[in-house]
């Protein structure tokens, strides 16, 4: 599994442990997924398909009135989410962007957490 999915795995897990349900979306090619997650075998079903795509920058964002906490992951900030304060970026790169976590593969695979805290970041 490349690092980015790992790491969404990781905090979709960690959320679960929390007792926290929650919507994970992601572009399939110019089409935008949604799937409600609040069991562990919801999310090991859509793990697959989250990582065989790989997104287009031209998909539509989904619609993210109803979420009180948004978890955005992914290599760079998407721009049009900059100014929303319930956004937290979680990128996969090695630049630092202010605000956000960020992390590089091999760090990940150092037995570095990059998932620390992100339970606070929730479906309303």
């Amino acid at each position: 599994m490349d690092a980015l999915a790992e790491v969404v795995s990781s905090a979709g897990m960690a959320l679960l442990q929390s007792g926290v349900p929650y919507t994970l979306c992601w572009t399939d090619r110019d089409d935008l997924q949604v799937q409600d997650i609040s069991e562990e075998n919801q999310l090991l079903q859509a793990i697959p398909a989250l990582v065989k795509t790989r997104g287009s920058a031209e998909c539509r964002l989904p619609k993210t009135d109803g979420y009180s906490r948004i978890l955005c992951f992914g290599t760079a900030p998407e721009e049009q989410l900059l100014t929303d304060g319930r956004v937290h970026f979680i990128l996969c790169t090695e630049e630092q962007y202010p605000g956000a976590t960020t992390f590089a593969p091999a760090e990940l695979f150092r037995g570095h957490a990059a998932t620390g805290g992100l339970t606070h970041h929730a479906k309303k």
